[in-house]
């Protein structure tokens, strides 16, 4: 509502997603990124917000120094010594 769009195609095909994932680094704000209470993404492994951030630790080699403004936020949210009980086998970055 009370958007401007240069291409108007580009309406119609927002209409036709399921989910937008944006990136709001808040730049603008505070200049610095949080993670939301509510997180729908549970599944039978992460079955709560404590849960998801878990696993976002664990991907983003939390031994190491964060890498990049997305590392720095799950590892500053996660209990990272729930975290030593896991061993790293390996890492592939995406």
């Amino acid at each position: 509502h009370g958007a401007i769009v240069t291409r108007l195609a580009s309406i119609e095909e927002m209409a036709g997603m399921n989910m937008l994932c944006s990136d709001k680094t808040g730049t603008l704000t505070l200049n610095t990124m949080m993670i939301q209470e509510h997180c729908p993404t549970y599944s039978d492994y992460a079955k709560d917000y404590k849960g998801v951030v878990q696993y976002a630790a664990l991907a983003a080699k939390w031994k190491e120094p964060p890498k990049d403004a997305l590392d720095t936020m799950v590892l500053g949210a996660c209990d990272l010594d729930v975290c030593d009980q896991y061993e790293m086998l390996d890492h592939q970055p995406f």
